[in-house]
């Protein structure tokens, strides 16, 4: 597998004279983690991911786009997926700072066959302004359209609808404050199934749609020429709808697909130093931790058993990270990555308690 990576790698060098009116960029990661599937009984593998971008500006504002991934799993080789993007954009400045964009895009995602359930095709159209209301005040506010087809499980297709809007304040302090809020709406296209043993239905909701408000505060720091600060709190509340079973009691574990962020809602913190060392190397360290309550969902025990009547699963997440970076300014850009990650569940659904630590290398070559 590494032998065909970098026969790609040396076939996009070589003709990338030829091709000069594209701009390509490969990024290349290894990966160890000790408990891939993040659960109460860790199963560790080795993984290794590939992506590409491919830029193409026929004039300044226009740009056309595609981008892939594919995921390699040492022991797990079922895992093996690969996804495919290609869209448009569009910026049109408006004043000296102002700006007007916009894009859409096509996706798609396959998998190995035990798991094409994941399969889909994506539709998105995404729109964006960013004014300047005083010289120290900037406003960002827009819209995104979203059509995902589960090729393979089209009872869960669905719409996504969402508006959002950001401020930011600069501080002479060299402080940013920002503040910024998101309202998404997720509608099922089908109508609701029956499930085959109960004949009821086995998801409801107003109307089989979601509404969920996300609401972010964020303060930046400089601490001195190449250090920063930035501590974040971020609200997840779920306003309408219900994406799990109208009766609990008939909860079937194996129905719970896809879980999205329309799955929770809660509480999130994050706080990031980042700092610019020696030899322009980049390094960052960053703690989180996050209160997650799964509406609608029993919370069971490993035998499949609820922990009580009315209990729904809870989980305390805590995640931490470091990473440097470095670049290389030669005849071609190259940006050399080392990153650790530690994960860990603590949820009243046991299943879904364990630790897992990730350790990631990558390079990424851009042309």
């Amino acid at each position: 597998m590494n032998v065909c990576w970098s026969v790609l790698v040396l076939t996009l060098v070589t003709t990338a004279g030829a091709w000069a009116q594209f701009v390509p960029s490969i990024n290349l990661y290894t990966s160890y983690t000790d408990n891939l599937f993040q659960t109460h009984d860790g199963q560790s593998d080795w993984i290794t991911q590939a992506y590409i971008d491919l830029d193409y500006a026929p004039s300044g504002p226009l740009r056309f786009y595609y981008a892939g991934n594919a995921s390699v799993f040492s022991q797990f080789e079922d895992l093996f997926s690969h996804t495919h993007q290609a869209g448009l954009s569009y910026y049109k400045p408006k004043g000296e700072n102002d700006l007007l964009y916009g894009r859409a895009r096509l996706s798609a995602r396959l998998d190995r066959a035990i798991y094409s359930y994941r399969d889909f095709v994506q539709g998105e159209v995404y729109g964006l302004g960013k004014f300047y209301l005083r010289p120290t005040l900037l406003g960002r506010g827009g819209f995104a359209l979203r059509y995902w087809e589960y090729v393979n499980e089209r009872d869960y297709s669905y719409i996504e609808q969402e508006v959002f809007g950001k401020i930011s304040q600069f501080l002479p302090s060299r402080t940013t404050l920002q503040a910024d809020s998101a309202l998404g709406v997720k509608a099922y296209v089908r109508a609701t199934p029956q499930d085959r043993r109960t004949l009821l239905e086995t998801r409801s909701g107003n109307g089989r749609s979601l509404i969920q408000l996300v609401s972010r505060f964020k303060v930046a720091q400089s601490l001195t020429q190449g250090t920063g600060l930035q501590l974040e709190y971020q609200h997840r509340a779920n306003l309408a709808g219900q994406i799990r079973f109208a009766d609990p009691n008939l909860y079937d574990p194996d129905a719970d697909l896809f879980d999205d962020r329309y799955s929770y809602a809660g509480h999130h913190y994050r706080t990031a130093l980042k700092h610019l060392g020696v030899w322009e190397v980049e390094l960052e360290a960053s703690a989180q931790w996050e209160q997650r309550r799964y509406q609608g969902r029993p919370a069971l025990d490993l035998d499949g058993i609820f922990i009580g009547d009315g209990v729904t699963r809870k989980d305390r997440r805590t995640k931490l990270a470091m990473g440097l970076e470095r670049s290389f300014g030669w005849e071609r850009e190259v940006v050399v990555q080392l990153d650790w990650l530690y994960r860990e569940v603590d949820s009243n659904d046991p299943y879904y308690s364990g630790v897992s630590q990730t350790l990631s290398t990558g390079v990424q070559f851009g042309f």
